[in-house]
């Protein structure tokens, strides 16, 4: 069978560095690469783009910049580090005992809270571990998908959706429920890392707030996710 994966040399883009946390992506039309900004750049400031990808724990993003002689010293790094080894260690222990068939919710919690605990604040960048565990408590309440129709526990799942998309370093500025939303309920000034992830959980809030019968929320959350992933087209019928 002939490798259809294709490769070419950008010469300008081939010199941007490294590093966990950049300020710019990189997206290919065809065989036109374009650098998206995703943060405010100052004049002067280096831009930057990941080698590593964004869904990595510190100890593998390290193995996988070993393969391009680059030690890295971000931000990300930086706080990934002084952590400590056993913290990181720590935190796929948490995930795995979180991930153990028929864990029944007050334990999820507790354990969600062990782990969010390991992250020191302020803490300036995605917290993927965290993440992780958010996915998992989120999905244990869709397992009865009657709890989005039920106020009370769609509240549960509305909060661990919000905590879900701060982990991905997505800030929000309106976790309200009801009553007039926010035109975008969440920053502007950094563009998350999120990708299709953060889009999925935006796109989910927007049906959460439908069955909740908040169509407004739901438009908001809807804009919100195509924001943060233009790349997206999101169809949605009300």
């Amino acid at each position: 069978m002939p490798d259809y994966r294709l490769s070419g040399l950008y010469i300008l883009p081939a010199l941007i560095n490294h590093s966990c946390a950049p300020n710019s992506e990189r997206t290919n039309f065809g065989d036109v690469i374009v650098l998206r900004a995703m943060k405010a750049i100052k004049e002067g400031e280096e831009l930057t783009l990941t080698y590593a990808g964004h869904d990595a724990a510190y100890d593998l993003r390290t193995q996988i910049l070993e393969h391009y002689q680059v030690k890295c010293d971000c931000d990300l790094c930086a706080q990934d580090h002084a952590s400590g080894r056993e913290v990181r260690q720590r935190r796929p222990q948490i995930l795995e005992q979180m991930n153990q068939p028929k864990t029944p919710m007050p334990r999820l919690m507790q354990l969600l809270k062990q782990l969010s605990d390991t992250y020191p604040s302020p803490y300036s960048s995605h917290k993927w571990d965290l993440y992780q565990g958010y996915k998992v408590v989120i999905a244990d309440y869709y397992r009865n998908p009657q709890n989005l129709f039920i106020p009370a526990q769609r509240k549960k799942v509305l909060e661990a959706t919000f905590g879900l998309l701060e982990a991905l370093n997505i800030r929000v500025l309106d976790d309200g429920i009801d009553g007039r939303p926010r035109r975008l309920p969440i920053a502007t000034d950094i563009v998350p890392y999120a990708g299709l992830q953060g889009v999925s959980y935006c796109i989910e809030l927007c049906m959460m707030m439908l069955a909740g019968g908040n169509t407004d929320r739901a438009k908001a959350w809807l804009k919100a996710g195509t924001w943060s992933e233009p790349r997206i087209l999101v169809f949605c019928y009300y």
